[in-house]
C-alpha cells in the first residue's frame, strides 16, 4: 500500500506550538494573578480573565510572527514587549520575598544567568559548527 507524506504535518506543528504554547501562557499568567504574599492562591474571576487574556495574547503574537504582511519592525517590538512580559512575570513574586533574603536572590539569579547564557553559548557554538560542516559537505558533493 503506497502512502502520500501527510501535506498539513508542518500546520499541524504549527498549530500544535502555537496553542500549546499559549495554553501555556495562559497558565503562568493566571497563576501570577492568583498568587498571594504568602504564597498561596486565591482563584477568582480575575484569574479566569488573566488565563485568557495570557491565551489570546500569545495567539496573536503568533500569528503575526507567521503572518506575512507583518514588518520586520513591528514583529521585533511584538517580541520585545512578549519577552518583557516573561522576564516580569519570572520576577514578580520576588517583591514577596523579605528584604534580608535579597543578596541570597541576587546572588542566585546571577548564577542562574550565567548559567544559562553560558548553556546558550554552548548551543550556539554547536548551531555554527554544524552549519559549517553542512555548508563544506556542500561544497565537497558539488565538487
Amino acid at each position: 500500500m503506497d502512502q502520500k507524506p501527510n501535506q498539513s504535518t508542518p500546520d499541524t506543528l504549527r498549530n500544535i506550538m502555537i496553542y500549546g504554547s499559549a495554553f501555556g501562557t495562559g497558565v503562568a499568567m493566571a497563576t501570577i494573578q492568583s498568587l498571594r504574599p504568602d504564597f498561596s492562591f486565591q482563584i477568582s474571576f480575575s484569574t479566569l480573565v488573566a488565563f485568557v487574556l495570557g491565551t489570546v495574547g500569545l495567539i496573536a503574537y503568533w500569528k503575526l510572527i507567521f503572518s506575512p504582511r507583518p514588518s520586520r519592525r513591528l514583529r521585533s517590538v511584538a517580541t520585545f514587549i512578549v519577552a518583557v512580559v516573561g522576564i516580569l512575570c519570572f520576577l514578580y513574586p520576588i517583591r514577596f520575598i523579605a528584604p534580608n533574603k535579597w543578596p541570597e536572590l541576587a546572588e542566585g539569579l546571577f548564577r542562574a544567568v550565567f548559567a544559562l547564557s553560558a548553556g546558550a553559548a554552548l548551543l550556539l557554538s554547536c548551531k555554527r559548527f554544524f552549519d559549517a560542516d553542512e555548508q563544506s559537505n556542500a561544497q565537497s558533493n558539488a565538487a
